[in-house]
């Protein structure tokens, strides 16, 4: 995969516009750009810290681990960065040092401060789906209370989306 990132890289031209989402496709971008003089401009959009800025033990280590590489990469390959949000963009360039300008695009999440409370529905028949990776900071739990409170009513609740067995805070198959 590497390699072929690396063939589509050399074939840009100078006036061309690198968009890469998410913190772990950057450093693949990065990586696959090593050793190549940054001919392109590069905008890297981090949609969230993800596991790496997590509380977990590994996570720590391995940040600390990589931190030298990822300044360098971050660094080197991308003239200004995207955030969902201020503390995200604070956290991620206090410990990569970004000298580069960054900018936030207002989150895509809901602002439940925001939303009205109705209390009747035209229909009957509510569905409430959850749709993501299975992994607790994705905030399954809080979800499946919020379905076990609301057992009672007429609202269906459904959790759809695949184990991430890469990652160590995803949920198992029990």
């Amino acid at each position: 995969g590497i390699r072929n990132l690396r063939k589509i890289i050399k074939s840009l031209n100078s006036d061309d516009i690198v968009h890469v989402f998410t913190l772990k496709s950057g450093l693949l971008f990065a990586f696959g750009n090593l050793f190549r003089v940054n001919k392109t401009k590069n905008i890297l959009t981090i949609t969230g810290l993800g596991y790496l800025f997590s509380d977990n033990f590994r996570a720590k280590f391995l940040k600390m681990l990589l931190g030298l590489l990822i300044k360098n990469f971050i660094n080197k390959n991308f003239d200004f960065l995207i955030f969902q949000n201020e503390e995200d963009q604070r956290i991620f360039n206090n410990y990569s040092k970004y000298h580069g300008e960054s900018y936030i695009i207002p989150t895509s999440g809901i602002d439940v401060n925001e939303m009205e409370i109705k209390k009747e529905y035209r229909n009957s028949n509510i569905k409430v789906i959850m749709a993501t990776r299975l992994i607790k900071d994705k905030g399954i739990f809080e979800f499946l209370e919020l379905a076990n409170l609301m057992k009672d009513t007429e609202l269906e609740f459904y959790l759809a989306g695949d184990l991430d067995k890469g990652n160590p805070d995803s949920l198992s198959d029990a």
